[in-house]
């Protein structure tokens, strides 16, 4: 199943992610190892972002999102996870671990 992740940032998210910004990615690439990340970017505006999953439920996603630097640190000031019914596009198929 895909599931979405919306952040929402603070006011001051340009400023305040470079202290978090390596250990944010680092975090992604430990799932993106997995194929369980497949993408993710802000928005133009750099008040939210969407990061989207390929997993079996929203625990994996939450699990994500609650051990993330930026939510750690208040980057984020809030998320939103939703299963996301995607009905066409290409996906590149990512190897099993």
């Amino acid at each position: 199943m895909y599931y979405t992740l919306t952040y929402h940032f603070a006011d001051n998210y340009i400023s305040a992610r470079a202290a978090h910004r390596i250990q944010h990615f680092d975090h992604i690439t430990k799932y993106k190892a997995t194929g369980q990340f497949l993408m993710g970017g802000a928005f133009d505006d750099q008040k939210s972002a969407l990061l989207i999953f390929k997993v079996d439920n929203a625990s994996v996603v939450k699990e994500f999102a609650t051990t993330d630097p930026y939510v750690i640190n208040k980057v984020v000031t809030n998320w939103e996870c939703k299963q996301w019914n995607m009905v066409t596009g290409d996906v590149i198929p990512v190897p099993e671990p």
